[in-house]
């Protein structure tokens, strides 16, 4: 170990430096010494670092009750502030066209996403807060046990589709596979196969029944509002179609 370079490197050591741009061993040489030389730093740092988080904990201390009052004030007013942004930027009204279901006009309409009804949840599960139903169908009296779909199903269908689109695969409709998700069961059977075979050969009324009962009792925010026609007067309740304006109100 060298604490300096031998006396025969240094008659070529000019031909090491400024190696890479201005980078070379003079520059490796001087940040050597400079550690080495700066050892007494160490000492000063390490004590004003103690002395530090002994004045940060004396004066949480002393100003812990001032500091959470601020923040929950501050925090306050920030929601204050972003309700009233959200309001003043898009609100709760969202005007689409319509279709009038008494004269078939089609109209701009104002509805006020406030007073949308919510659906709750009417039927009991099989299993308190299991999301896990039962119902029996008309014609061949399965008892069948489904769920909701869920916001991941929702997306796996939706790529799954988008799947086999792209590989030019026919494949289930939109309606089989959204049944082959929800059935968990067939009088207690529960492998995916033969649920899946039965969901192809079920019988049109029982099909119908089965997507019926899921959709009236499916809890949710309902999509109706009431429309005023302005060529027949008529008052109606509509479907509110889901356009671009709904996700991007206009300003």
């Amino acid at each position: 170990m060298y604490s300096e370079l031998p006396a025969s490197f240094n008659q070529t050591q000019e031909e090491f430096n400024n190696i890479i741009g201005s980078i070379g061993l003079d520059d490796i040489q001087s940040y050597a010494e400079d550690i080495a030389l700066s050892w007494y730093i160490y000492l000063i740092a390490i004590p004003i670092t103690f002395i530090l988080i002994f004045l940060w904990n004396w004066m949480l201390r002393l100003f812990a009750q001032t500091l959470a009052w601020i923040s929950i004030v501050t925090v306050g007013l920030m929601i204050v502030a972003l309700g009233f942004g959200l309001k003043y930027y898009a609100g709760t009204n969202y005007r689409a066209e319509v279709d009038c279901p008494a004269c078939g006009e089609r109209s701009k309409q104002d509805f006020d996403l406030s007073e949308l009804p919510i659906k709750r949840l009417d039927i009991e599960p099989v299993a308190p807060g299991a999301n896990l139903f039962e119902v029996e169908l008309p014609v061949t009296r399965k008892k069948i046990r489904f769920k909701f779909l869920t916001g991941n199903d929702e997306m796996e269908i939706s790529a799954l589709t988008e799947r086999k689109k792209k590989l030019g695969q026919m494949g289930d409709n939109l309606v089989t596979t959204r049944l082959q998700y929800a059935i968990q069961s067939i009088d207690s059977i529960n492998d995916k196969n033969k649920i899946q075979m039965f969901i192809k050969n079920m019988p049109a009324r029982d099909s119908l029944h089965l997507r019926r009962h899921i959709d009236d009792n499916e809890p949710g925010i309902e999509m109706k509002g009431w429309m005023d026609c302005p060529s027949c007067h008529e008052h109606s309740e509509v479907r509110l179609p889901l356009g671009a304006s709904f996700f991007w109100p206009e300003s």
